[in-house]
């Protein structure tokens, strides 16, 4: 497992917690290679996982963006549902984009907290 990946308790249920924010400043090589070890970390843990994503301070490159469409796509089979948060209005607006190209449903929050009990529920 990887410093970006965990798994959290909350209300007796596992939820898998990506923690990008983590990735800040991260050069793109560094970058893509986190990216793909979270895709493999998802995948390694079966069908069926609540996910929240905390992108806070991350910042909306190309690459990015890119790499945020391609892990979307690629672990869609494995969630059940899926909550973000740490987004700005622009982080928003990718998200909807992210949610059309890869026919997700992500969910956006404002806490973690918000996120986690929306997941359980």
């Amino acid at each position: 497992m990887n410093h970006i990946c965990s798994v959290i308790s909350h209300k007796g249920k596992d939820i898998t917690y990506l923690n990008f924010a983590a990735l800040n400043g991260t050069e793109s090589v560094a970058f893509a290679s986190a990216i793909l070890a979270t895709a493999e970390f998802v995948e390694n843990r079966g069908p069926g996982q609540l996910t929240l994503s905390n992108v806070k301070d991350l910042e909306e490159t190309p690459e990015i963006v890119k790499a945020f469409k391609m892990i979307s796509a690629r672990n869609k089979p494995f969630r059940k549902k899926a909550a973000v948060v740490g987004l700005n209005s622009t982080k928003k607006i990718i998200l909807n984009a992210i949610n059309y190209f890869s026919k997700s449903n992500l969910k956006s929050f404002d806490s973690l907290e918000e996120a986690k009990n929306w997941l359980v529920e």
